[in-house]
């Protein structure tokens, strides 16, 4: 049964839609950090660098599918997004720090929102999508941001802050 469901699911990422692959990305990124999440919390070092490593994997992936316009402010925005997640996720191995894992769950979660509330809309054109992917990610994750942290952890997560 399990070399089905593979086979299947690799089918359905080969044939699909490019738009639909991003959102099975940050799905499978959110599934991680979930995991990376829940080890940390059960002190299951190994699990937490197996999950840790995937998200951060997948982050690559989603830096990778961003169009090479570098004049472009959704791909700048979202490259600077996806590079100070990578940095913070990073350490978390060193400092075990939850919080961490948790602002990058909110972050690919909003971004996950987003892309399939905005940008998966049929009938918009490309460029138009992505003005209004840019717009609404800046508007939603500063709202995000401000209202879900403590001033402390702001010293924490500095490399966060240089994105927005």
């Amino acid at each position: 049964m399990t070399n089905m469901v593979k086979t299947y699911t690799q089918t359905e990422v080969i044939t699909s839609d490019p738009l639909k692959l991003i959102l099975l990305l940050y799905d499978a990124c959110l599934k991680h950090l979930f995991k990376t999440r829940d080890a940390i919390k059960a002190g299951d070092v190994k699990a937490r660098g197996e999950h840790l490593g995937k998200s951060i994997e997948i982050i690559n992936e989603l830096i990778n599918s961003l169009s090479d316009d570098t004049d472009n402010d959704a791909v700048q925005f979202l490259h600077g997004l996806y590079m100070a997640i990578i940095r913070e996720l990073g350490k978390v191995p060193v400092t075990n720090d939850l919080s961490t894992v948790e602002l990058s769950i909110k972050y690919i979660a909003q971004l996950r929102h987003i892309w399939k509330e905005h940008v998966m809309k049929e009938g918009d054109t490309a460029r138009s999508r992505r003005l209004k992917m840019t717009e609404e990610l800046k508007k939603e994750l500063k709202r995000t941001h401000k209202s879900t942290q403590q001033p402390a952890t702001y010293t924490n997560l500095g490399a966060f802050q240089g994105v927005l």
